[in-house]
């Protein structure tokens, strides 16, 4: 279990970075956020995104907590396995971590905009196995760096150039709103979480995927052995056995998973995520390998209710409601 060993309060100084408190305009890159997003591991006031955000708080008081310590030598990390019952579904998944004040389906501002080649490539898949009936399942092994969030209870206050731009917010009228968002965004960071993830995605057909989905059920009641189950994310039931992945896109990383973490077929091999189940030396390299490279999960809030105008706040909300739910309908 993942202890927090480190928990301090540091504040923040104003910059274009985007940190928590750093507001940026969801709308510039909806529908293709997975792609933009980043984490600069040289730098720890800027740790993610790659397109400038507005800073519109007075000040900003965050907390870093982190599980991670060099000195343990033990993996400290968590494998998990979770069956999708199709890509909408397993992208869903995938992006679960990532919240979006007023979007019902985050996903959809991260990845809705992608081709299927895109989708297909980041997700380690042919991309004849992003179209059709298919049941997926994702197996993951992440392991947290840093948590960084606004102090709770710390009030946040706009500063005087953004109040001034609220004041012409006018209600009734679109186009105010949207000439607010343009120049002071739409949602700020609450928080976020950094770390870095090997992910493999398996393809089954429909009738395979209903029998893992029963011995799956049979395990967690503890009636099969885990052996049964790991059966199925081969060959032998997969329909398509996905290549290693890792969140950060760290290409160096991702051949060492293709040098070590691969299975016999027959006369070929297949990558295999799940082979450090039974290699824990393998697991304890990777330990030194998983850096600090990736956004694992973001908490980002609507700027409305910094307005201190009722009038002003309810409009801003309706007009922003209206072009999230817009934009996750057409994208």
């Amino acid at each position: 279990m993942l202890r927090w060993l480190i928990c301090f309060m540091v504040l923040v100084n104003t910059r274009a970075d985007v940190h928590v408190g750093g507001a940026l305009n969801i709308f510039s890159h909806f529908g293709n956020l997975g792609a933009v997003i980043k984490v600069n591991p040289h730098n720890t006031a800027s740790r993610f995104f790659d397109h400038e955000s507005v800073d519109v708080f007075e000040e900003v008081l965050e907390t870093r907590s982190s599980p991670y310590t060099f000195e343990n030598p033990k993996f400290n990390g968590h494998f998990r396995m979770q069956l999708c019952d199709n890509l909408e579904h397993l992208q869903q998944v995938y992006f679960r971590s990532y919240y979006i004040e007023g979007i019902e389906k985050p996903w959809k501002a991260l990845a809705g905009g992608w081709t299927s080649a895109v989708l297909a490539r980041h997700l380690g898949l042919n991309s004849t196995f992003v179209a059709g009936n298919y049941g997926y399942g994702l197996v993951r092994l992440s392991r947290v760096y840093e948590l960084v969030r606004l102090t709770p209870h710390m009030g946040l206050r706009l500063n005087n150039w953004t109040a001034e731009r609220t004041e012409l917010v006018i209600p009734g009228q679109v186009g105010s709103v949207l000439a607010f968002i343009q120049q002071s965004g739409s949602h700020y960071v609450n928080s976020y979480t950094t770390g870095n993830s090997l992910y493999q995605v398996y393809a089954f057909t429909p009738v395979v995927y209903k029998e893992l989905k029963i011995e799956m059920h049979y395990y967690e009641v503890r009636k099969v052995s885990l052996g049964r189950v790991l059966s199925f994310f081969s060959p032998w039931r997969a329909e398509y056995v996905g290549l290693i992945r890792s969140s950060s896109g760290n290409s160096s990383l991702e051949q060492w998973a293709s040098n070590y973490l691969f299975s016999r077929f027959i006369m070929f091999s297949y990558p295999n995520l799940l082979k450090l189940y039974v290699r824990p030396d393998l697991l304890q390299e990777l330990n030194y390998r998983l850096g600090n490279d990736a956004l694992l999960s973001v908490d980002m809030r609507s700027l409305a209710p910094l307005i201190r105008d009722s009038g002003k706040r309810h409009w801003f909300q309706e007009v922003l409601d209206n072009h999230l739910k817009l934009w996750e309908l057409n994208v």
